[in-house]
């Protein structure tokens, strides 16, 4: 059985005889003591709780920040290839020479970004040629066909028919291509040369 002899500093503490330490006998104190450490224990826990939710919500952030990023990415990937396919069309020029009275064929071979052949399917073509640019008549149209719409190839022509109206003398053309989206591009322009021959009829 433990001995207690009262501290003289405080009239709430007392030592134990037997074993020397120091006890507060105030029980007002202690359930004081117990109340505030409750508190600040559940004050932790609701720190803890809200560090918790702002991890996931930086989690969940970076996850909505990543899928931004990726959707501008393949965003300005596709208007990229997009643009990078028209300058290459685009800078695709050819001159041609036709002849008075015969038939007249020209076969192109178009690429895409990445120097491979580009598919032509679902395409459709218009060509046209005419004395100028600012010309409003159009001296003549183009069939337009696709010998391998996989291979990139697009071919021009004029029958004889057509060619033995044409005047002597440089001309402009061009190539017209709408993709299925209804893009359309200037793929091939040039000059177009049309010569007289000795022999106009056959």
């Amino acid at each position: 059985m433990s001995d207690y002899l009262k501290v003289d500093s405080d009239s709430n503490l007392v030592r134990d005889t037997n074993n020397h330490a120091i006890i507060n006998n105030n029980k007002t104190e202690f359930d004081k003591f117990l109340k505030l450490s409750e508190k600040r224990y559940k004050e932790k826990k609701e720190f803890d709780n809200l560090k918790s939710d702002v991890n996931s919500m930086k989690s969940d952030l970076e996850e909505i920040k990543s899928l931004l990023k990726s959707i501008v990415r393949n965003w300005f990937i596709n208007i990229f290839k997009t643009y990078f396919n028209v300058l290459i069309m685009a800078a695709y020029i050819s001159n041609i020479v036709i002849d008075v009275g015969a038939d007249f064929n020209q076969t192109f071979n178009l690429e895409g970004s990445n120097n491979a052949p580009l598919d032509l399917t679902g395409y459709t073509g218009v060509s046209r040629m005419k004395k100028h640019a600012a010309s409003l008549n159009t001296t003549a149209t183009f069939a337009v066909s696709f010998p391998n719409r996989a291979q990139g190839q697009v071919k021009i022509a004029l029958s004889n028919t057509v060619t033995k109206a044409l005047k002597p003398g440089r001309y402009g053309y061009d190539l017209l291509l709408k993709d299925g989206s209804n893009l359309i591009t200037r793929v091939v322009e040039g000059s177009a040369i049309v010569t007289a021959g000795i022999t106009t009829t056959f």
